[in-house]
């Protein structure tokens, strides 16, 4: 779902933007701000990705590492993405993942959404199908759980 979302939903709803954005403004500045939003997107990225580099590296030198940093440092390479591809929604986002006021704001959410996925319950069991058997058990006890051989769990042919 969140691939359809991804390559189907976002661009249509950016060139339905665009298109009444160029309506209002006009098509060549439409596109002007297109052009203006990649280059400064691109120059943005650098300097704030330089910017979190050498962040990272004064902390790994004290020997503290937060992992606000490493996903303040994906915010602005994603946010640099989004700057560059063409659309307001991109931009507005690849704008909110680059400067450091609201990456410090957004990275605490996105953490703890990713630890919410990491740890939470999950229906898919790596060994083929629905785990229905323990629906609450964590991504890492249904790891270890498909890695144990079973007997029951052996292949057989179709045809023996």
């Amino acid at each position: 779902m969140n691939l359809i979302l991804l390559f189907t939903v976002i661009p249509a709803l950016e060139i339905y933007l665009l298109i009444r954005v160029g309506a209002i403004i006009g098509g060549f500045e439409t596109f002007m701000v297109i052009m203006f939003t990649g280059i400064v997107g691109a120059n943005l990225a650098k300097s704030q990705g330089f910017a979190v580099l050498k962040q990272l590296e004064d902390q790994a030198k004290s020997g503290i590492a937060t992992g606000a940093t490493v996903v303040e440092a994906v915010m602005v390479l994603i946010g640099g993405i989004l700057l560059i591809t063409p659309g307001l929604l991109t931009d507005l986002c690849g704008v909110l993942f680059m400067f450091p006021i609201t990456r410090t704001l957004i990275a605490p959410h996105l953490i703890k959404a990713f630890k919410e996925r990491a740890t939470g319950t999950s229906s898919f069991n790596f060994t083929g199908g629905a785990n229905f058997q323990q629906p609450n058990m964590t991504m890492e006890e249904e790891i270890l759980e498909a890695d144990e051989p079973s007997k029951d769990k052996h292949f057989k042919h179709p045809v023996q």
